[in-house]
């Protein structure tokens, strides 16, 4: 195996175990990772969240978004608001409980973030940055030959 499939196998790895991270935060709150995927993305885009919106940045298929978003119903942590302009798109809205529960979900990832970013001083963070953003430019265009 070459210097650069073992570099990637282990850039893989990294990656693995970075979701696994989020995986057991998710499972600690009785929580699907696919849940709180759904939670963070209708936090930071509070007000203008679709189910296309969810499926767009996790890569979810609807099935999938569709079941979150029928439980977040169900469970009083959402409510659905037709658009205007598009009577079959409903834009997703937290109710005072769900958004309490999500501040306090989301605040406790970004702080955990926050920390783990700050633990780096800031020459590995800044190459950090810049070497996974050159990595991901890199992998697109070579998938996409």
């Amino acid at each position: 195996m070459t210097k650069s499939e073992t570099d990637a196998n282990e850039y893989l790895r990294i990656y693995f175990k970075l979701n696994a991270q989020y995986e057991a935060y998710a499972k600690s709150l009785g929580v699907s990772y696919s849940t709180l995927s759904a939670l963070r993305i209708i936090f930071e885009h509070d007000g203008n969240c679709t189910q296309r919106t969810i499926c767009e940045y996790t890569f979810l298929p609807k099935q999938t978004v569709n079941a979150i978003v029928t439980g977040l119903l169900h469970h009083g942590a959402i409510r659905m608001v037709e658009l205007d302009s598009d009577r079959r798109q409903k834009v997703i809205h937290f109710t005072d409980k769900g958004r309490a529960f999500a501040f306090e979900v989301i605040q406790t990832i970004k702080n955990a973030e926050s920390k783990a970013m700050e633990s780096l001083d800031e020459n590995q963070s800044t190459a950090m940055l810049a070497a996974a953003k050159l990595y991901v430019e890199r992998l697109r265009s070579y998938l996409l030959e």
